[in-house]
């Protein structure tokens, strides 16, 4: 794009697109990326540098709540290649921890970025930690579930550590298929307590209990009220 949509007078990059479907009269198109050029989405395509991660914190969160749904995945697959690209060009311990990862692995370039990324990302020093709450989003063959190809299952193969929390009797069956556990252990996983899980590594599996200090659960479970008065 940014070399197609080059001009002498310097129109280039998504500016330079978006500024040539006006032109051109594409209304559908140009309705559609108008978020990304002029709105609160500007910043995520922007040609003009803007580094999601300048000045990089200990920690960063790419908020996403505010977003329309349908933008929510294109958005939440920008913030991972912001991070990936930080990872390729600066490498350096990181840990990208991305929250229900179904919603990039339902488009088939998120889930190839995702896998790819996933069998990459060691080489720079990058962890990867992937949060889903329906773990068949990721396993289901089912094309309902829009998950393109084996993709799903190709992420959770790389996975160097899996940890599954309690579990919903419809998924248990595919989530006991997919990681050979004996019928005891699903059934404990259908009633395990809160704060307990079974951690897989390779070959092995761990029964856990995951206690949070008084300073995590702190920052875990912060309510902004509770500190409009102070």
């Amino acid at each position: 794009m940014a070399t197609y949509y080059t001009r002498p007078e310097g129109r280039a990059g998504f500016k330079g697109f978006y500024k040539r479907l006006i032109e051109d009269g594409d209304d559908v198109i140009a309705k559609l990326l108008t978020p990304f050029a002029t709105g609160s989405l500007r910043h995520l395509l922007s040609d003009e540098g803007a580094d999601l991660l300048a000045d990089e914190a200990l920690i960063t969160v790419f908020d996403l709540r505010l977003l329309e749904p349908d933008l929510r995945p294109a958005a939440a697959m920008v913030c991972s290649e912001t991070v990936w690209a930080a990872a390729a060009r600066n490498p350096k311990p990181r840990v990208l921890v991305v929250d229900e990862v179904w919603s990039i692995m339902q488009h088939p370039e998120g889930a190839a970025f995702m896998v790819s990324m996933a069998k990459r990302a060691r080489k720079h020093q990058l962890g990867l930690q992937f949060i889903t709450q329906d773990v068949q989003d990721l396993l289901s063959d089912d094309p309902t579930r829009i998950i393109t190809g084996h993709s799903g299952r190709a992420l959770l193969q790389n996975a160097a550590f899996k940890l599954l929390l309690q579990q919903d009797a419809a998924a248990v069956a595919t989530v006991g298929e997919a990681f050979d556990l004996p019928e005891e252990l699903q059934r404990w996983l259908l009633s395990c307590p809160r704060g307990d899980g079974l951690l897989l590594t390779r070959g092995s599996r761990y029964p856990i209990r995951i206690e949070a200090t008084a300073e995590e659960a702190d920052i875990v479970e912060y309510r902004p009220w509770r500190y409009a008065d102070s």
